[in-house]
């Protein structure tokens, strides 16, 4: 997204190669994929991203250290 952040739970943020990033779910496959982002700026709970996510992407906020590149998830639905 570029120009509007996003905000998410700080479990959400990982590293790929020394720099921060999330893990998003593809859509149709369910397989999550590691994808670079810009943190905007940390909050006691939260961490708000700048750039790197689409508008609609679905983003793992919990168990992210179980995970890796390929790896087919269950989803709910958010809190909004």
């Amino acid at each position: 997204m570029h120009g509007q952040a996003v905000t998410l739970p700080w479990q959400a943020l990982t590293s790929s190669d020394g720099k921060p990033a999330v893990w998003v779910v593809d859509p149709a496959s369910k397989a999550v994929a590691i994808a670079p982002v810009t943190v905007l700026a940390y909050g006691t709970a939260t961490v708000a991203i700048g750039d790197g996510l689409k508008a609609g992407q679905t983003v793992v906020t919990a168990g992210g250290q179980l995970l890796s590149p390929g790896l087919v998830v269950e989803t709910t639905e958010a809190a909004r």
